[in-house]
């Protein structure tokens, strides 16, 4: 399969105020890319937490630590130069934690 790539754009007025909104579709061909789990760097800073390292290294997961603007951990395929991100996004909470974001709207 060849790769394909679509962009579909669509003008929306809203309050007097007009709004673009583009909408970009790839289709990357089997075995073009590949996948690599992005771990936010919060989440490797202390020594229990860097043990997730170890086990990424020893399951042969593909990784990256970086700062990430959304979640601690995100799935991504790269395609040379591309990263595009994947489906999955994941934000990891303690349960305490997880009650104060709910109690505190966040």
């Amino acid at each position: 399969g060849a790769t394909s790539h679509a962009v579909e754009n669509e003008k929306e007025n809203v309050n007097g105020e007009v709004r673009y909104r583009c909408n970009i579709i790839y289709t990357l061909p089997r075995n073009s890319f590949k996948v690599v789990l992005c771990i936010d760097n919060a989440e490797v800073s202390t020594g229990k937490q860097a043990m997730l390292l170890k086990q990424m290294e020893t399951s042969n997961v593909s990784f990256d630590v970086r700062k990430l603007q959304v979640g601690d951990f995100v799935w991504v395929a790269q395609d040379g130069n591309r990263e595009l991100v994947l489906d999955y996004v994941i934000e990891r909470k303690r349960m305490d934690d997880l009650a104060s974001s709910i109690t505190g709207g966040r």
